[in-house]
């Protein structure tokens, strides 16, 4: 008896305790000055929550917007040979396309940086070699655009020692 007694203070004193507190949560969000200005993004991860006095921020990282396209590009090579991959020093390049070309074929850092730029015109048939001994191992991205400057082919090559 003595036991439900103490339990029932305890709960009792809990409960009117809980009932005289106030919690008030206030969220302004600002950003670049009195002007403002919100952004956000769907499934932002936050990271940290800064707390003063009256106040807190939260901060994330914002998820960058998603672009994606609905259009179906032709494809305009018949065959593609990129060898040897991974590569030591030297990547061989045999390109066959469906009609004449005229455009470059890029090497590209993985950053996106251009590292060796060669240009084809009017060819069908187009074969390269580059050396890639100059470079540090690491990966690479070949890549071959139209003189519109479209994409039209992707590779990646693995360089090693």
């Amino acid at each position: 008896m003595q036991r439900l007694l103490i339990l029932s203070c305890l709960f009792f004193s809990t409960f009117l305790s809980a009932q005289n507190s106030t919690i008030n949560h206030q969220s302004i969000n600002l950003g670049g000055g009195s002007s403002g200005m919100v952004s956000y993004s769907i499934g932002q991860t936050a990271i940290t929550t800064l707390f003063g006095d009256e106040s807190s921020i939260t901060q994330g990282f914002q998820q960058p917007e998603v672009k994606l396209g609905t259009s179906i590009n032709e494809v305009l090579i018949s065959s593609a040979n990129i060898y040897p991959n991974p590569v030591t020093e030297f990547v061989n390049i045999d390109l066959v396309f469906k009609s004449k070309m005229t455009g470059q074929l890029n090497l590209l850092s993985i950053d996106g940086r251009i590292l060796n730029t060669s240009n084809f015109d009017n060819n069908i048939n187009y074969s390269n070699k580059i050396d890639l001994s100059l470079y540090p191992p690491g990966m690479y991205i070949l890549q071959v655009e139209s003189d519109q400057g479209n994409t039209i082919y992707t590779q990646r090559l693995i360089k090693y020692q």
